[in-house]
């Protein structure tokens, strides 16, 4: 049987302890901060001296950051040789609550990404011969000669399934042309075919070259979690629609080589002609070339003074991991992924290209906060031009809670992040199966970071933070993973440790 279970979870008294910041403890993560106390350190009056100054003279910000420290009996080792962005115009605090996008927006999106490009509205229901395919798959599958998350064991419990929608599937379906025009839709959940509702757009070429959407948040202000029993019972699986706020514009074509290219990439400068080394005879466009032609895809779409370019990757379609043999994937394409970061009340924000959002995970629905994803805004173009736009979790400003915040002095900032970084990762480099971890700092950046207000998950507040970024590198017996990351965030008001996880 099953059983239809809707949770409420609690969710502001929950956050009754997430707030703003205070002191910085011994240990990476704080509970309890206090906004109020933030924002009146915000408010403090600059010396006089200070006035006409730059962010830069005015707290001692250098131009780079340099360190190096050792832990955990040698076998942790954090270097830092990185530039240090900073804006030199006061950065506010801001109140601010989860956007949606509006016809308007979608319809600008849909004419410049998509213009006269034919395409059909997606529509989840399987013809007789999606189902016949599906089955031979799963029959391959049973039969040990298809890989699959799935076990041989367990395929029968699919095949039988799909044998029975096969009974009442359509032998075909007409496909309605799209215009990106938002429509209400559904959310399924199990069997309920109408869990929670939201407004959006799914459209795509009928080769499947092109494709375009467009979703907002689902209805849902509770987690929906149906969960399976036997007759015994025992929890046999289940669904679930956690409570998240991520809409989303996305658009993407896969007829260039550069629409194969993954992962995060190398940060490189684009303030050059030059060609990164590794693409040359593969990829023609430099790195100004192809900001100049993000910046006039921004215009195209009236998003100009919106967002600015923050930071450019090179990717490409290998594989970055070493493994045993030391070997990688060459590759065969190269691609720019280039990061835009909005600017708010004339202030950027920090770019949150490492870490995806706040509050429960995605598919996390016992979390004591709900999803609520940073604004991410990247594009992503080769020789070819432009390929892939996304656009997720956009923001609406409420109002300013400060003009001009009081800052720490960077000397300040920089002691916090020493003696936080052995903090955090002594006891990961500790680990008796590893030889030891590597951490190279190679940007910091003052910006505009979202934080959790106390009592509340629908609004949150913009506040300047310094973010380190850098690389991680894990090293054991013949094996070395590295991964890009964002080391660390801290309150360039107060010096306290942001979990950008937790989102205080």
């Amino acid at each position: 049987m099953r059983k239809l279970i809707c949770l409420c979870l609690a969710a502001a008294v929950m956050l009754g302890v997430f707030s703003g910041c205070q002191e910085t403890p011994a240990e990476p993560i704080v509970i309890g901060k206090d906004n109020a106390l933030m924002i009146e350190a915000a408010k403090a009056t600059p010396a006089a001296e200070a006035v006409g100054m730059s962010l830069s003279e005015q707290y001692g910000i250098p131009s780079e950051l340099m360190l190096a420290l050792t832990g955990a009996d040698g076998k942790l080792n954090i270097t830092a040789d990185a530039a240090i962005d900073t804006p030199e115009n006061p950065f506010p605090i801001l109140r601010i609550k989860a956007g949606e996008f509006d016809q308007e927006t979608v319809s600008r999106f849909w004419d410049v990404l998509v213009g006269d490009t034919p395409l059909l509205e997606w529509d989840p229901i399987q013809t007789k011969a999606d189902i016949e395919e599906t089955i031979l798959y799963y029959k391959q599958v049973q039969a040990g000669v298809m890989g699959s998350v799935v076990e041989p064991e367990e395929a029968q419990t699919y095949i039988d399934e799909l044998e029975e929608q096969y009974k009442s599937a359509p032998e075909s379906k007409e496909r309605i042309p799209a215009d990106g025009t938002l429509r209400q839709k559904k959310k399924r959940v199990g069997d309920n075919v109408d869990a929670a509702r939201y407004y959006g757009v799914e459209a795509n070429a009928e080769d499947y070259s092109m494709a375009f959407s467009a979703a907002n948040n689902p209805d849902n202000n509770e987690p929906i979690v149906i969960i399976d029993y036997d007759d015994k019972g025992n929890i046999t699986g289940g669904f679930d629609l956690p409570v998240r706020r991520a809409a989303q514009i996305s658009w993407f074509r896969n007829d260039t080589p550069g629409s194969h290219c993954g992962g995060i990439g190398s940060v490189l400068s684009w303030q050059t002609d030059s060609l990164p080394g590794e693409a040359e005879g593969i990829l023609n466009m430099t790195p100004r070339e192809a900001v100049d032609r993000v910046e006039a895809l921004l215009s195209d779409l009236k998003l100009g003074e919106l967002f600015e370019v923050s930071v450019l990757c090179l990717v490409n379609n290998s594989d970055e991991s070493t493994g045993v043999d030391g070997g990688v994937d060459e590759p065969t394409a190269y691609a720019y992924s280039v990061e835009c970061s909005r600017m708010a009340a004339g202030s950027p924000c920090a770019s949150s290209r490492y870490v995806s959002g706040s509050g429960a995970n995605t598919r996390d629905v016992y979390s004591p906060a709900p999803y609520w994803a940073y604004e991410h805004f990247e594009i992503r173009l080769d020789d070819s031009g432009i390929f892939s736009v996304r656009w997720e979790s956009p923001l609406d400003i409420l109002e300013t809670v400060t003009e001009e915040t009081a800052l720490l002095p960077f000397s300040e900032i920089e002691a916090i992040l020493n003696k936080m970084l052995l903090v955090m990762y002594e006891p990961e480099a500790k680990n008796e199966h590893l030889h030891g971890v590597d951490i190279h700092i190679d940007r910091a950046e003052l910006g505009l970071w979202r934080v959790a207000e106390r009592g509340t998950f629908d609004t949150g507040l913009l506040v300047p933070v310094w973010n380190f970024y850098g690389t991680y590198t894990e090293r054991s017996e013949g094996y070395s993973y590295t991964q890009n990351k964002l080391f660390m965030t801290i309150n360039a008001i107060d010096g306290s440790i942001i979990d950008p996880d937790l989102g205080y």
